[in-house]
């Protein structure tokens, strides 16, 4: 049971009420207005008037609709598991495509590469560089992927006018979670449909088809400069991405 609430304290009243519906989607994933309403030793009403104005202030929000003498289900949006997927882009030169995943963690992104790699299928090449987990692939062409031996791979990409469809199969469990419910929140993406079969997800991940540009500097390491090349360079990727029209993909000093 939590504390009952203090007179007039409205930001302690929400604390209270805030507190109840994180423990309460730690607990069981979901809460009704009655278990607020337990738990914080409140009429129904007054839960339920709080539970309206946390959807309104963005805490919270409905994960099940009322049906029928089944209560509507709410998740505190803070207690939820965040997509580890920070961003998904893809350049096209050609028919050939790049596949970059910017993860939340080196430990996502190292998880990937294993097992992308590992899989086959339509990647013909996989690496990682700290957090960026990244594959090549040639437009049109599927491969049969090999899930006895890895959890997720890369199945075929395609190019549907300005989009890329990279059809991604995995096994149930995390790889599918994956597939389901991160990648369609991550920066870049269009959009995630979601199918099973036979015990294996095939998710497919729509992202703009970007075009890759590199950027030489000749050296400026010379007497008189009073420069660095690293430096200039590094400048240069900074002002031609400030807009957001450019993505700075890496900063390499040959």
């Amino acid at each position: 049971m939590v504390s009952k609430e203090k007179r007039g304290g409205v930001l302690h009243r929400r604390s209270v009420f805030i507190q109840a519906m994180r423990r309460k989607t730690f607990e069981s994933g979901y809460f009704t207005t009655a278990d607020i309403a337990e738990e914080a030793d409140v009429p129904r009403s007054t839960a339920q008037d709080w539970v309206n104005r946390l959807i309104q202030e963005g805490c919270i929000f409905v994960k099940e609709e009322k049906r029928g003498r089944s209560p509507a289900r709410y998740a505190s949006r803070s207690a939820m598991p965040k997509s580890t997927c920070r961003r998904i882009f893809t350049t096209v030169d050609g028919d050939d495509v790049e596949i970059f995943h910017e993860c939340l963690s080196s430990g996502c992104a190292g998880f990937c590469e294993f097992h992308h790699r590992n899989a086959g299928g339509a990647a013909i090449a996989v690496s990682r560089d700290g957090m960026m987990f990244r594959e090549r692939a040639v437009l049109s062409r599927a491969s049969p992927l090999h899930l006895e031996r890895a959890a997720v791979g890369l199945h075929s990409v395609e190019l549907e006018g300005e989009e890329v469809v990279q059809t991604i199969q995995s096994v149930k469990g995390g790889p599918a979670y994956s597939l389901s419910s991160m990648m369609g929140a991550a920066k870049g993406v269009s959009g995630v449909s979601v199918s099973a079969k036979d015990g294996v997800v095939t998710g497919q991940v729509r992202t703009r088809a970007l075009i890759p540009v590199t950027v030489g500097v000749d050296d400026t390491d010379r007497k008189g400069c009073g420069g660095a090349t690293f430096a200039l360079t590094h400048a240069l990727m900074k002002y031609l991405t400030e807009s957001g029209d450019a993505i700075a993909i890496r900063h390499q000093v040959a």
